[in-house]
């Protein structure tokens, strides 16, 4: 890598962590080029040589946090429902300052990443009923998913106070509660 290109590395991780500091305290549409130039100590031209308005910085950040989390799916081994909510949490707190930034401005952010979970499992009870139901698979499975991800926003968004395992037996739960034939 040459140092030019390691010097724009620099600037644009510098750019994304003054903004994903700043989107934590407020949303994406108060939040001004001026503000991120001035707390990463660059001028504007620079923020707009790399990005368009702060939208385009935003949805760059969730596009990169999502295809890092793609990676992470790609390289871990998901077993039961449990397991998979277990590595998910795990996950979002070790990114926590961007998960919870995107995850409060994104409402899908958080189904987005449990349907990659859910689709990763070797869990032959998770949604396997529904195909012997009257159910529609497509829209039970979404309900799910959006389930589970206002439970994980809720935690994201309280601090994370619970503990890991007690969330994910806890999403287990609800998960494996609605599989039970409905009548």
């Amino acid at each position: 890598m040459s140092y030019l290109d390691t010097r724009v590395q620099y600037t644009k991780t510098k750019i994304k962590d003054c903004f994903i500091h700043i989107l934590n305290k407020k949303p994406v549409d108060k939040i001004t080029v001026k503000e991120v130039c001035d707390m990463a100590k660059i001028n504007r031209s620079t923020f707009y040589f790399h990005y368009a308005n702060c939208f385009n910085l935003f949805e760059e950040i969730r596009q990169e946090a999502f295809e890092d989390f793609l990676l992470y799916v790609k390289e871990m081994k998901f077993g039961n429902i449990y397991d998979i909510f277990n590595k998910l949490l795990l996950n979002i707190k070790e990114n926590y300052l961007y998960y919870s930034a995107i995850a409060a401005r994104d409402n899908n952010f958080m189904a987005q990443m449990i349907d990659i979970c859910f689709q990763q499992t070797d869990d032959p009870d998770i949604f396997g009923f529904i195909k012997k139901s009257e159910i529609n698979r497509k829209e039970y499975y979404y309900f799910v998913a959006y389930g589970c991800s206002g439970i994980l926003s809720y935690w994201v968004s309280n601090g994370m106070k619970e503990d890991i395992s007690d969330v994910s037996k806890l999403l287990e739960k609800l998960v494996r509660h609605n599989m039970l034939p409905i009548k």
